[in-house]
């Protein structure tokens, strides 16, 4: 049985007001307690191994998350599907 692959991202203005949100609730934590570092987990509130990392700019932040095998595998794809949230 294969996992649905989910992708989660939060995008936030400069003002910190969400502009795109796709986290489910229990990825609330994880955004607030979430460093800035990509990396992959298994400590989130959703069951298994997840790559997540985040962005800011002036311009405002991106959080993404997500189970996708091919970015757990690999940060360079991840870092470039964060670049492009």
């Amino acid at each position: 049985m294969r996992t649905e692959i989910e992708r989660h991202i939060l995008v936030k203005d400069s003002q910190g007001v969400a502009v795109v949100d796709t986290l489910p609730e229990p990825c609330r934590a994880c955004e607030m307690a979430h460093t800035g570092v990509v990396e992959v987990t298994r400590s989130c509130g959703l069951p298994g191994k997840r790559r997540r990392g985040s962005q800011s700019s002036s311009h405002g932040s991106v959080f993404f998350c997500t189970n996708d095998p091919d970015l757990i595998e690999s940060s360079r794809l991840f870092k470039r599907e964060l670049a492009g949230c």
